[in-house]
């Protein structure tokens, strides 16, 4: 995966963070060629009109965040792409969020990054995402306990700001550390004879995994329902 693009002569990291493409204000006041500090001020100055988890996402720093990008670091369905978080956590932006923040910007200059961000950054993204792969992780509710654990599946989607892929890999994780998922791939294809059209399909399969999965499920839950 080519992780640049080059905008108006400038080079820009793609990053994405939960299935779709956001950047820094950093990157905005770069490729915009304007004083650092100044995307951020448009955002403070009208933080009110932003919605967080639409417009904008505020990351913290946690080992779980960090186990994102070191766990699927390789691959394009991780949460978490090329965004480095600090202790003090990061503000990334959407397409959304990325317009109104420069939306006070009206120079030529400025006109043409906005157009080549939208066609050539965010929109291949979505086009990306419009391409079946989704499919990986449908929602089976004619399986039992996948239909079961929906509710917390919904929940927790909400509380962390995930997509259920999002969500799914968080959850993964957590059953590697005592699992070799992959291991179970193949004996579920042995078992029936075709391969799982998604990997929660494998874990609702096995008992074993499936124990593992709804404990980590239920502490999940039970974290965030503490927290309130």
């Amino acid at each position: 995966m080519n992780e640049m693009v080059t905008v108006e002569g400038t080079e820009m990291q793609i990053r994405e963070y939960d299935g779709q493409r956001v950047v820094t204000f950093k990157d905005i006041d770069t490729v915009h060629k304007n004083k650092n500090g100044t995307a951020r001020r448009s955002f403070n100055r009208n933080k009110k009109h932003f919605i967080e988890g639409e417009d904008y996402f505020y990351l913290k720093k946690s080992n779980e965040t960090d186990s994102f990008q070191e766990e699927f670091s390789n691959e394009t369905d991780c949460p978490i792409r090329n965004i480095k978080i600090p202790n003090k956590g990061i503000t990334v932006l959407t397409e959304s969020g990325y317009l109104m923040v420069v939306k006070s910007l009206t120079d030529d200059l400025s006109w043409d990054v906005q157009r080549q961000l939208v066609k050539a950054y965010f929109n291949v993204r979505q086009v990306q995402q419009e391409i079946p792969e989704r499919k990986t992780y449908p929602l089976l509710v004619e399986d039992k306990w996948l239909a079961e654990m929906e509710p917390n599946f919904e929940y927790l989607c909400k509380q962390y700001k995930l997509t259920r892929k999002g969500l799914y890999h968080k959850i993964l994780l957590d059953i590697g550390k005592s699992y070799n998922v992959d291991d179970y791939k193949i004996l579920y294809k042995y078992e029936k004879g075709y391969e799982a059209r998604f990997v929660m399909e494998v874990v609702s399969y096995f008992a074993e995994l499936r124990e593992e999965a709804e404990k980590t499920i239920l502490e999940h839950v039970a974290r965030k329902k503490n927290k309130k």
